[in-house]
């Protein structure tokens, strides 16, 4: 039997809000532009730890894990693992309109494809949903869940509807129906700051 080593618990940061502008409607381009919003990095994970990022990139400004290669190097070349699943923190699920989460979490799924997929076939990722419209999420599962490179669902432990409720059962359903898990990470899918 041939066994394989998977970190299965990678934190791809986006270096900037601009980057995930591609993958935006027009909309809320402008209103990200118009409004001054710079981001949405989560606060109950600063990048700035000295766990989380290399002294180099804390001097740059820029979190070390939004370049794949340097994830790369670290966790599959050097860290002996042949996948990393990447669980994308960017902390849309505390956006409370509804449209904007829902925007954003598809935007996220989409840059993850462009920015990491696309660079090492040994990368997988989780669905980045939103939990204000789970109808909503169930759709975003089901587009994004075509490509095999999403092997699960995302979805933050403390929301505020707890994940039992018949609220978010529209999600289970949907990752169900493609054959995904659902991973529940750490987190706080309300107001971080």
């Amino acid at each position: 039997m041939v066994t394989a080593r998977v970190d299965c618990d990678v934190h791809p940061a986006v270096p900037h809000l601009s980057a995930l502008f591609p993958f935006l409607p027009q909309r809320w381009v402008d209103y990200c532009v118009e409004s001054g919003v710079e981001g949405f990095e989560p606060a109950s994970y600063p990048p700035g730890m000295p766990l989380s990022a290399r002294p180099e990139a804390r001097r740059e400004g820029v979190p070390a894990a939004s370049d794949p290669d340097v994830v790369r190097a670290h966790v599959l070349d050097g860290g002996g693992a042949a996948h990393a699943v990447l669980n994308c923190l960017y902390a849309v699920q505390a956006l409370h309109n509804p449209d904007f989460s829902a925007a954003m979490a598809a935007a996220v799924n989409d840059w993850q494809t462009a920015a990491w997929l696309a660079v090492d076939t040994r990368f997988r990722a989780s669905i980045v949903v939103s939990p204000h419209d789970p109808r909503g999420a169930a759709d975003e599962i089901a587009r994004v869940a075509a490509d095999p490179r999403f092997v699960q669902v995302l979805l933050l432990a403390s929301s505020q509807t707890p994940l039992g409720q018949r609220a978010h059962w529209p999600v289970y359903a949907a990752a169900e129906a493609v054959g995904l898990p659902v991973a529940i990470h750490p987190g706080v899918a309300g107001p971080t700051r």
